[in-house]
């Protein structure tokens, strides 16, 4: 019986070592095709986005910072999205450019340093663009766009390098480090590229926007609202003067609302919508259209309906072992006040029974 017990035992022990092995061998097989699936939306995306009148460079510099297999379907989304809107022989330069950058990352997979990443897809995004010129006798205003992109390719990457590895290293965001730097970097692009895709009745860049700021005020108070307020505002005139014009008040409204956080979300939501719309009316109304009281209305919906995320999942405000420290401290002190507390209670019980004329009783009561 014992033997036939330990026997059942073991093969238990066998098929939970087996499963943690399959999950261990999956887990590499689901993260590139997370990667993939991530990066090929990127692509679709961002290829036909634009930062004043550049092409956007996040789909170079994506291409660049992930492996190999996320460089391909960078390559695959964008080929996609042109084929699809035409943009074919209009964005040839970049698109020879990510082909370079892919190749790049297919034969030097091992370089993975953020000044190799930058020079990389930089120097390819130039070399494209100088070549493309030669051939299609460009002038000298073209060369000089090329470097300008070229140069923006390579910051973008460098800082996307450095929120991936955060990202990579500590699972989370740390604000107070180069890593917040980098991230604020990398939204106001984001953004940027969004606000390009402008359309008659939305905006998606000045949408997420606002809800990102509101959605900041909610969580970090003041000074998440006067921040992500700033950087959206930053990355919609980024894009084109006229669009971020809306959103010039984003900041002082951000502010506003993490004061407003006590009194309630309905509360502090409508005095954000209210305050933003009063101010776009009163500045100026040759660059306010219905399309940015609707951007504004959907953001603040946006921001009800995604008022549940946390943004402790991604973001680090402080360092642990300072929080730690603190939590150690207060969980002392809430000890201390619930003692203290105690022997008052017990202590005006027991002045309460002194005042009786019997002492046995109050002997007794007092034990």
């Amino acid at each position: 019986m014992c033997d036939s017990i330990e026997v059942r035992n073991e093969k238990q022990k066998g098929r939970i070592v087996m499963s943690q092995v399959h999950a261990v061998r999956r887990n590499p097989f689901s993260r590139l095709l997370g990667e993939a699936g991530i990066a090929f939306l990127c692509g679709l995306i961002f290829s036909g986005a634009e930062i004043g009148s550049l092409p956007s460079p996040l789909p170079l510099a994506i291409a660049g910072c992930l492996s190999s297999t996320g460089a391909i379907a960078v390559l695959i989304g964008t080929l996609l999205r042109y084929l699809m809107s035409d943009l074919l022989l209009e964005r040839l330069p970049l698109l020879f450019a990510l082909l370079l950058i892919t190749c790049a990352r297919l034969f030097l997979r091992n370089y993975h340093s953020a000044a190799f990443l930058s020079l990389c897809t930089g120097g390819c995004t130039l070399f494209s663009g100088i070549l493309l010129s030669f051939l299609m006798n460009g002038t000298a205003q073209d060369f000089l766009l090329y470097g300008m992109t070229a140069c923006l390719t390579g910051t973008t990457a460098w800082f996307l390098h450095t929120v991936l590895l955060g990202l990579q290293n500590q699972q989370k965001i740390q604000l107070k480090s180069a890593t917040g730097c980098a991230a604020a970097i990398v939204y106001i692009l984001c953004i940027a590229a969004l606000t390009s895709f402008d359309y008659p009745f939305m905006n998606f860049g000045r949408i997420l926007g606002i809800a990102v700021t509101l959605l900041a005020a909610r969580r970090f108070r003041y000074m998440g609202g006067v921040i992500c307020g700033a950087l959206t505002a930053c990355g919609t005139m980024l894009c084109a003067g006229e669009l971020g014009m809306p959103l010039l008040f984003l900041p002082i409204t951000g502010l506003l609302s993490g004061y407003l956080v006590d009194r309630g979300i309905g509360l502090m939501t409508i005095a954000f919508f209210l305050i933003n719309a009063l101010a776009q009316l009163t500045v100026g109304l040759q660059v306010i259209t219905f399309s940015s009281i609707g951007d504004l209305f959907l953001g603040c919906i946006a921001f009800l309906l995604l008022n549940n995320i946390c943004f402790d999942r991604w973001l680090i405000t402080a360092n642990s072992s300072y929080d730690s420290t603190m939590q150690t401290i207060s969980t002392r002190l809430q000890f201390m006040s619930e003692a203290i507390h105690s022997v008052r209670e017990d202590t005006s019980e027991i002045a309460a029974l002194l005042q009786k004329q019997k002492p046995e009783p109050v002997k007794e009561a007092v034990c």
